[in-house]
């Protein structure tokens, strides 16, 4: 059996109903993701592989506690219960990014100086690039701690999908924002 398009959904947005597998690692058997129309949320349900059978989900991610409205966000929250790789989940939900392409080290540092206030865009626009440059080894979207970043795109932006989801869910948007912006900007999404 072929695994799915990990950038299916790349162009996902809220607004078509539907419901999908989830081809999360250890938790591909039974699990479902989708868009809840109604409730105007993504959701996912998961149940590990050796759970048995779809009764109730192990995991429940849902609208009505609190709306999902990006699958960005929902892989935040997937992540955070399953502690599954960043990449993984992004690639099991779909919205990995088809062709990432890294802006080189140089320009990475040049970048540093494009926001030189303390405002929290700011500094997230600087950790971010501190963390593609390995400076630092907590990463920018997912706050996994691991050994610094090593030039891999395909991580990078996985971290851009989980600080643009992040986006949505916490007090510190505008620092999300900015590691999102300058994530983007390192994958050449946006230009100078």
């Amino acid at each position: 059996m072929t695994a799915p398009d990990p950038a299916r959904h790349f162009l996902v947005r809220p607004g078509a109903p539907f419901t999908e597998a989830l081809d999360l690692p250890g938790w591909e058997d039974y699990s479902i993701w989708g868009y809840d129309d109604p409730l105007g949320s993504f959701f996912a349900q998961l149940w590990r592989n050796d759970s048995g059978g779809p009764d109730e989900p192990q995991v429940a991610i849902n609208g009505f506690d609190r709306r999902l409205p990006w699958p960005q966000t929902l892989a935040v929250h997937i992540r955070y219960h399953t502690k599954t790789d960043p990449a993984a989940v992004v690639a099991a939900l779909g919205i990995a990014d088809p062709d990432p392409h890294l802006r080189p080290p140089s320009a990475l540092r040049t970048g540093l100086s494009e926001h030189p206030d303390n405002r929290p865009f700011a500094e997230g626009w600087r950790y971010a690039l501190h963390w593609l440059l390995g400076t630092v080894d907590e990463a920018p979207g997912s706050r996994v701690k691991a050994h610094p970043f090593t030039g891999d795109p395909h991580r990078a932006a996985a971290e851009s999908a989980f600080a643009s989801g992040r986006c949505y869910m916490t007090v510190e948007r505008e620092w999300y924002a900015g590691a999102d912006t300058a994530l983007a900007w390192a994958l050449r999404r946006a230009e100078d």
